[in-house]
């Protein structure tokens, strides 16, 4: 239930820094940022919306019945502080990193990560290692398995069609206003496809806001995968990462970790 929270903790630290910068825009005089996301609807809507997204991506108990699966993917980090946040050299802006894991279980992950023609190759489990390495390796999965997450939240509420034609979804942990104490998520879909979600970082400052726009997809069996995720600055849309999945495929039972290319251990 949790997963989804992480991931957008992860999106909120990023956020937070262009806060610093002046980048996000402070809309209440309590700067307990709300999503402007209208009336909300009854959780019947918001499970009929689930419901389209598993036929559109496939069912999330397939998702969680796969095994192990393998995400090769391809990342552009244009904001200097992601790679930051994310333990990378500075001059790190394209990153390479297939990674490993059980979609029915938080970690751990087999990993291959490439900077230019320096390689990385070990394991990490992100309930304990929680630094720059854990937080890119939980962010990457969980902005690409986002179409099975949002059935796990315990509030969620229809949301009126937006403005350009999009059904959405209204996610919280808690009470469904503004609090300090629950994030709020608006997912979109168009024909059951994820393009967009917005979040709020509640764990990070009361004003943080971010945005995820979704593209594209590859297949995994008979699921598909967003191809494409990118985080925007939420006032003026200019990217601050983005992440493509190259490939992604079950790993044969008893696969060696060696079929990860790379080089020496973490």
């Amino acid at each position: 239930m949790r997963k989804l929270r992480r991931a957008l903790l992860a999106l909120a630290a990023l956020a937070v820094v262009g806060v610093a910068a002046g980048l996000v825009v402070f809309k209440t005089d309590l700067l307990l940022e709300a999503l402007p996301v209208g009336p909300l609807g009854d959780e019947a809507a918001a499970d009929a919306w689930i419901a389209e997204v598993e036929g559109a991506h496939g069912a999330r108990t397939d998702w969680l019945a796969q095994g192990e699966v393998e995400l090769h993917t391809r990342g552009e980090l244009a904001f200097l502080p992601v790679r930051l946040l994310f333990g990378l050299p500075l001059s790190s802006v394209d990153v390479d990193l297939t990674l490993r894991f059980r979609p029915d279980t938080h970690g751990p992950y087999a990993y291959t990560l490439r900077l230019g023609d320096a390689v990385r190759h070990g394991t990490a489990d992100t309930r304990r290692d929680r630094d720059g390495l854990g937080v890119m390796l939980d962010s990457v999965r969980h902005l690409f398995e986002l179409p099975w997450t949002p059935a796990t939240v315990p509030f969620r509420r229809g949301l009126p069609p937006s403005a350009d034609g999009l059904r959405g979804v209204f996610l919280t942990w808690g009470d469904p206003r503004p609090t300090r104490q629950y994030d709020q998520v608006a997912a979109w879909t168009r024909a059951g496809r994820l393009v967009r979600m917005d979040t709020t970082g509640r764990d990070v400052a009361p004003f943080v806001v971010a945005r995820v726009e979704y593209a594209g997809e590859v297949a995994l069996g008979g699921l598909r995968l967003p191809q494409t995720a990118t985080v925007v600055r939420p006032g003026d849309g200019s990217l601050v990462h983005r992440w493509e999945l190259v490939s992604a495929r079950r790993v044969a039972p008893g696969e060696a970790p060696g079929g990860l290319e790379g080089g020496a251990g973490r």
